[in-house]
């Protein structure tokens, strides 16, 4: 007699824990804090919590908002004398171990400055010179030397430049180009993966975005590459490796086109674009983040004539679902994701460009955990 063995296959579901966000708002200070045109999340006082640095056009103002432990924000002035504030960053500018802070203004202001922290959050300005309408300056050590140098974009003129870090928080400018159109927004990133700091660049008069590598030397050079020549007023940049394929991709926004986009990267810098919605009006920022904590990043952003502040969830396969996180959020302009109250869930810290907002807010995420059942 001839045994079979008979294989008894069975399936069995997979419960995976998946999880939904929803969101709570709060303000960050007063109200009167008009026309917030940047924030940036950083542990200013290293007490353990998330304080935001802004600044207001309208005000003149570059300020930090102090986090008390509980979410509370108390409004303190760095400069409120510094006309037209665009932008502001945070970094070790004199590797004295505190956090500095670096702004520059446009319109009527047309000028960049650091300002040294005692370590006691008591800061001391300096000057380091005239810009052209500067929008946007950002920080990285682009030369490779331990310090932390400078990046900043003109709008007026049309100039990308650097500036060179003695060490001390002296600073030597060198342009990487003068002949762009209007540069609204930058990014320093290491796109290319060769241990060097490259800049992503937002050109809203030539509706181009545009990679910029560096060689890696001492004193570098850089290669201009367009990724996209026609994203209509071009207005923010972001960089992260959204498809978490090993690579860095680069996200945009134009504010004409009404765009939110993506440029995959092949590996080789080349870029394939994507759209993420084409229907969102006046964008004008766009971040990411894993949201509902489902392992993906998700990509927020910011329709300032829509009023609209918005998140994509991401499938994992870079489908996404547009949800609406505030639809009537006026003059939505810049937007920020981070983890601010400590419940291992990620938030959003937004700002308005407008004289009759809450300028500064934020998004409480808060994670439903449930189990998915996938067959």
């Amino acid at each position: 007699m001839r045994c079979t063995a008979c294989i008894l296959c069975i399936v069995v579901p997979l419960l995976v824990l998946a999880a939904a966000v929803t969101f709570t708002t709060n303000s960050v200070g007063d109200s009167n804090y008009d026309q917030a045109k940047d924030i940036r999340p950083y542990d200013l006082d290293e007490d353990g919590d998330i304080d935001f640095l802004a600044v207001s056009d309208v005000k003149n103002d570059v300020s930090w908002f102090r986090n008390n432990g509980s979410q509370s924000f108390t409004e303190v002035t760095i400069d409120g004398s510094f006309t037209d504030p665009y932008s502001v960053i945070g970094a070790n500018i004199d590797n004295s171990g505190g956090l500095d802070v670096a702004s520059c203004s446009a319109d009527s202001g047309d000028r960049l400055a650091w300002y040294k922290n005692d370590g006691a959050e008591s800061f001391t300005k300096y000057e380091i010179n005239t810009l052209g309408d500067c929008t946007a300056v950002h920080s990285g050590d682009i030369d490779g030397d331990g310090d932390v140098d400078l990046v900043t974009g003109e709008y007026s003129v049309g100039d990308l430049a650097w500036w060179e870090n003695s060490g001390t928080g002296s600073f030597t400018r060198v342009n990487i180009d003068t002949a762009l159109n209007s540069v609204w927004d930058v990014f320093v990133y290491d796109i290319d993966d060769d241990s060097d700091l490259d800049i992503v660049v937002a050109d809203f008069g030539a509706y181009d975005v545009l990679l910029f590598t560096s060689n890696g030397a001492n004193n570098p050079t850089f290669t201009k590459a367009t990724v996209d020549g026609n994203l209509d007023q071009t207005h923010s940049v972001f960089a992260v490796d959204l498809d978490e394929d090993g690579d860095k991709d680069i996200l945009a926004t134009g504010r004409l086109a009404d765009d939110v986009v993506w440029y995959s990267n092949n590996g080789s810098e080349s870029f394939t674009k994507a759209t993420i919605d084409g229907d969102l009006d006046g964008a004008s920022d766009v971040t990411t983040g894993d949201l509902d904590a489902d392992g993906d990043l998700d990509v927020a952003a910011a329709g300032q004539f829509a009023n609209d502040l918005v998140w994509y969830d991401n499938d994992g396969s870079e489908s996404f679902t547009k949800r609406t996180l505030d639809g009537d959020f006026e003059a939505v302009y810049k937007t920020v994701i981070f983890e601010i109250d400590k419940d291992n869930s990620l938030d959003i810290a937004v700002t308005g460009n407008n004289n009759n907002t809450d300028n500064i807010t934020w998004f409480s995420g808060h994670w439903h955990p449930h189990h998915q059942e996938i067959q």
